[in-house]
């Protein structure tokens, strides 16, 4: 799994497996299948593809666009992640 350490101020696109630790200023775009383990802040659009799974540990700010994958929350979201979100 590949590691992400710091602030991302470009929207991120995770097309590989990811662990995820800091900031991601504008936005992340999760790929078909991958998974992301997000500790800390995510701002901006959030899109999550099918079959993809994004896991939060820490503070969604922005949109989220839940295509079909899995979206699981250990923290708090500002925004409706539609009915594929477990808190």
């Amino acid at each position: 799994m590949k590691e992400f350490n710091g602030v991302s101020s470009s929207h991120y696109i995770a097309d590989e497996d990811l662990d995820f630790h800091g900031i991601a200023e504008a936005g992340l775009t999760i790929r078909r299948g991958v998974t992301v383990n997000l500790h800390g802040i995510l701002q901006g659009p959030v899109i999550v593809e099918p079959e993809a799974s994004l896991t939060v540990f820490g503070l969604i700010e922005g949109e989220i666009d839940d295509r079909g994958g899995r979206i699981v929350v250990h923290g708090l979201t500002d925004k409706d992640a539609g009915e594929n979100i477990t808190p």
